[in-house]
């Protein structure tokens, strides 16, 4: 066999793989699904859990007021509209934003920048995912990307 010979073996097979984790690099929008699941079950967790531990304890003032107007006893759960924002496949003040290359999910409940940041109230984190949501959100990403893969 001469030196200058070459066989190749599956480049048409390669060609269209790889051209298929380019298509689905360029739009993982179909990825969003699985990737908000693994958001809004984190959500769940964090007001299931007060924060998974660090939210603050309601003063007692704030529970009395609770009481008096009937709203659910829960921390951060007053009328419940803050929980279904952040948690429910969809909702009044939901931002559930998903494009060819990014995600964007919360909520422009007004009163949430304050809890979350601290500012004028007892400092509430909303929205902190685990490390290991973010590995399952990274890994639900490359299982799209290389696979096609969306649950």
């Amino acid at each position: 066999m001469p030196d200058d010979f070459l066989q190749a073996k599956g480049v048409d097979r390669a060609v269209r793989d790889m051209t298929g984790v380019s298509k689905r690099a360029a739009d993982i929008k179909k990825a969003s699904f699985k990737v908000r699941t693994i958001y809004r079950q984190s959500e769940e967790k964090r007001f299931q859990s007060r924060g998974r531990g660090t939210w603050p304890p309601l003063k007692e003032s704030t529970k009395e007021s609770k009481a008096r107007h009937n709203y659910d006893p829960r921390v951060m759960r007053a009328t419940n509209a803050l929980h279904r924002a952040l948690t429910s496949p969809r909702a009044r003040g939901q931002i559930d934003e998903r494009d060819t290359d990014e995600f964007r999910f919360g909520t422009d409940i007004p009163y949430a920048r304050y809890h979350d940041t601290g500012q004028g109230v007892p400092q509430r984190k909303l929205i902190e995912l685990t490390p290991a949501e973010r590995q399952d959100i990274s890994d639900a990403l490359g299982d799209f990307i290389a696979k096609g893969e969306t649950r």
